[in-house]
């Protein structure tokens, strides 16, 4: 199936690159050098994010559809992935939009864009104010709420 003697191998390393890639892309997003940094976040929490801040349904659902395939692998010592999942996975990549990459058309995406960039690239809380990054502050957990 895979150019590689461990199928497990392949589908995990594809996870790691793609959780790389929301991480870069959810902190380009918000300005942050690392908008995840100082605890760990799992993959589908990142996913959520992304979504909130204006990925498209179609990019989500295929991550979403990765990450599945990831668990199961991690999960279940004898999985072996299914062509036609793997083929289903392929079709819904290659109907991919290839204009505007991954992000939604909407009034609140926007918004957040251009809350964002009108700040300088800071962050914004619930309260719409511009907040310092976790590094330059004590915030507690609480103050995410």
């Amino acid at each position: 199936m895979f150019n590689s003697l461990d199928e497990a191998s392949v589908v995990l390393r594809a996870h790691l690159i793609l959780e790389e890639f929301l991480n870069i892309w959810c902190g380009r997003l918000t300005g942050t050098d690392d908008l995840f940094a100082g605890t760990f976040v799992p993959f589908k929490t990142k996913l959520v994010v992304a979504r909130n801040l204006g990925m498209a349904s179609e990019y989500v659902e295929i991550l979403e559809k990765v990450n599945e395939v990831r668990n199961r692998y991690s999960h279940r010592r004898k999985y072996v992935l299914e062509q036609s999942t793997l083929d289903g996975l392929k079709n819904k990549v290659n109907a991919l939009p290839s204009d505007p990459p991954c992000f939604r058309a909407s009034s609140t995406t926007s918004s957040r864009r251009e809350r964002i960039n009108s700040a300088g690239r800071k962050r914004f809380g619930t309260s719409g104010q511009p907040q310092t990054s976790r590094r330059e502050s004590s915030w507690s957990s609480s103050s995410w709420s």
